[in-house]
């Protein structure tokens, strides 16, 4: 009989220990039961998170880009273009191209860069309507934002070069990572991108700088 009882308390204690080590809690300690629901809300986080670690501010244009954490280091290629042959002669045409480049970016080895065209107000109207050509494809520029004075668009096809880090560039144009706010620089009102900028924002064709 004694050894009967022995048998059933060592089975309790067993029992009670392999509980606890299943995940049982402690008195007083509310038990948190992770659902899909709460993972796929962490996982935003930690996405929030990880995008909110660089932003690249424009004052002279007026809006900020979040970069994910990887991008820290990054460089701004500015670039004046007038589009076609014929537009190239008319300063009016003239527009800008900001292209945020990855810091792993080489010579040797190119990575996808983020290019953001930069017109007027005047000048995307007739980038709609089509009387300012800026590229070969059949169908516009894509617009990623705007303000008062400009509007910033994503060149049509500008990822066919495949480059390595194209997909991650796509997902961050994805992410709707472009707020814009007043500019800072001269307000420009129907003219085109002059070769010198105002301020410190002087432009060099292929000239690369960070700026934060």
């Amino acid at each position: 009989m004694r050894g009967g009882m022995e048998a059933v308390l060592l089975a309790a204690l067993l029992v009670g220990s392999l509980g606890v080590g299943w995940g049982e809690t402690k008195l007083g300690e509310p038990r948190v039961r992770e659902t899909g629901s709460s993972r796929q809300l962490a996982a935003k986080t930690r996405m929030r998170r990880a995008i909110r670690g660089v932003v690249y501010v424009n004052r002279r244009y007026g809006f900020r880009f979040r970069l994910p954490r990887s991008w820290e280091g990054y460089s701004v290629v500015r670039d004046v273009s007038g589009g076609t042959v014929e537009s190239e002669r008319n300063p009016r045409d003239h527009y800008e191209v900001l292209s945020i480049r990855h810091p792993l970016w080489t010579e040797e080895i190119p990575r996808e860069d983020i290019p953001i065209m930069i017109f007027t107000r005047e000048q995307w109207r007739r980038v709609v309507d089509g009387s300012l050509s800026v590229s070969a494809a059949p169908f516009p520029p894509g617009q990623i934002g705007k303000n008062r004075v400009y509007v910033f668009a994503e060149p049509p096809r500008f990822f066919y070069n495949y480059l390595d880090g194209y997909e991650e560039v796509l997902r961050i144009l994805q992410g709707d990572p472009m707020r814009t706010f007043e500019p800072g620089g001269a307000r420009v009102s129907g003219a085109g991108h002059r070769p010198v900028a105002v301020a410190k924002d002087i432009i060099r064709p292929n000239a690369a700088l960070k700026e934060r």
